[in-house]
């Protein structure tokens, strides 16, 4: 049986997200329509400025 010098992998994989990631709730709809509606009123002001 052939043994090779060193070994392929050595180390140890750590697992970031499992260690260090923080549960963030998504933002309330009615916040997230406001933005929407709002970056949509302020390109259709930029449209109306190029027109």
């Amino acid at each position: 049986m052939k043994r090779e010098p060193y070994p392929k992998y050595v180390g140890y994989e750590i697992n970031f997200t499992q260690h260090f990631y923080e549960y963030k709730p998504p933002r309330p709809l009615e916040e997230i329509e406001s933005d929407i509606k709002e970056v949509i009123g302020e390109i259709q002001g930029l449209l109306k400025e190029e027109l």
